[in-house]
């Protein structure tokens, strides 16, 4: 008798168990929801291009100023975190421009010329360019 209460209590912890590690395993494996899109989301012909987890959030953007040099696809930029964002230079074929991070408006200025912005930990992207930070 106590040998079968004792199977049976067994045998329902077991299924327990199973049925736990199978909700485990499922929610490890679902796709997180996806960011904020970015500007560089969506054409006007509805196509959409990864914005490699990049967003127009403030935070994002004081985050990327957290780091001091980028490699961006038209040269490279070096930047110092200031009140409003972070400052610096951004040195391309045609030469070195003055660089201005916007976090509270999510604009980039390189020299006088200025676009909306996406941010992310590790990037920023503005227009054509997008610049990822370098790893020493």
């Amino acid at each position: 008798m106590i040998a079968r209460h004792l199977g049976l209590g067994l045998g329902l912890g077991l299924g327990v168990v199973v049925a736990l590690a199978g909700c485990a395993s499922e929610s490890a494996t679902s796709t997180p929801p996806r960011e904020a899109p970015g500007d560089d989301d969506r054409e006007g012909d509805g196509e959409e291009r990864p914005a490699a987890g990049r967003d127009t959030s403030a935070p994002s953007c004081f985050a990327a100023c957290q780091n001091a040099s980028f490699a961006c696809n038209e040269g490279a930029a070096f930047v110092e975190i200031i009140d409003t964002g972070c400052k610096g230079e951004i040195t391309t074929n045609s030469g070195t421009l003055e660089l201005r991070i916007d976090c509270l408006n999510h604009r980039i200025c390189a020299a006088d010329t200025c676009a909306d912005a996406t941010f992310s930990a590790t990037s920023f992207a503005w227009s054509k360019t997008t610049c990822t930070r370098e790893v020493p």
